[in-house]
């Protein structure tokens, strides 16, 4: 992006409204890409928007079912006896009931042991996105959640891929392969007023999207785009 402003003048000269058009969409789309999770265009790093993601889907996969050894540890914390007799009643496979009537009167919350992950933990207690806090379920079997992080895993760039437009211009030919292994989903008009209209259908976007920056974005793709537009034209007319 930065050699085709440096080189705007040729562009515009060359591609007229083309180019005005895929400079306007470039602009407004990479503040979009900055608005949607995991944060971040990552141009320079192909993995470090993955990584992102896959850290904040682990966080709040463990909050939604948290691993029985991390949270025996916690106990320990607040009361040693008890946090073995829990840890005693789960190895010996008793009644996990009893373990969770102990565990509750020292965490001072709702606990409820569950031998494997279940999606629906994750699912109800993500709110815009995101799992908040502990929700009490506590898994045992370590690998089930850890199949279940890969699964959710796959979806990481989902909601970025919805403004990726089916050409070879733009963001499209340098998003990395966690965004474009979705497709190009997104859509881009031309008013008649000679604005820019692009457009993520992705239901999984609006709840990718952190709502509280989006008027923020708006306006700030809004004046990133005008002024680029005013800059292009400005060298034009002096040439």
């Amino acid at each position: 992006m930065d050699i085709a402003i440096k080189k705007a003048k040729t562009n515009i000269e060359r591609f007229g409204a083309l180019y005005t058009t895929l400079l306007s969409y470039n602009t407004a789309s990479g503040m979009c890409f900055n608005a949607t999770l995991p944060l971040g265009k990552n141009r320079k790093s192909k993995v470090a928007g993955r990584k992102s993601g896959e850290g904040s889907i682990s966080r709040d996969v463990s909050r939604a079912g948290r691993g029985v050894g991390t949270f025996i540890n916690q106990l320990k914390q607040r009361d040693l006896k008890r946090a073995k007799q829990v840890a005693s009643i789960l190895t010996l496979k008793k009644d996990a009931s009893a373990a969770a009537q102990v565990a509750t009167d020292v965490f001072g919350q709702v606990v409820r042991f569950y031998q494997s992950y279940s999606p629906e933990f994750h699912t109800s207690a993500r709110k815009d996105g995101h799992v908040a806090s502990f929700t009490g379920n506590v898994v045992v079997n370590r690998k089930s959640t850890e199949s279940y992080k890969k699964k959710v895993f796959k979806h990481i760039g989902k909601a970025k891929s919805g403004w990726l437009i089916n050409t070879s211009y733009g963001w499209a030919a340098r998003a990395p392969q966690w965004i474009t292994r979705h497709g190009q989903n997104g859509t881009i008009k031309k008013l008649p007023d000679g604005s820019i209209e692009i457009e993520n259908k992705l239901p999984y976007a609006s709840e990718a999207m952190i709502k509280a920056l989006e008027p923020f974005v708006i306006t700030k793709a809004e004046q990133a785009t005008n002024l680029k537009l005013h800059y292009e034209w400005q060298r034009r007319n002096k040439a």
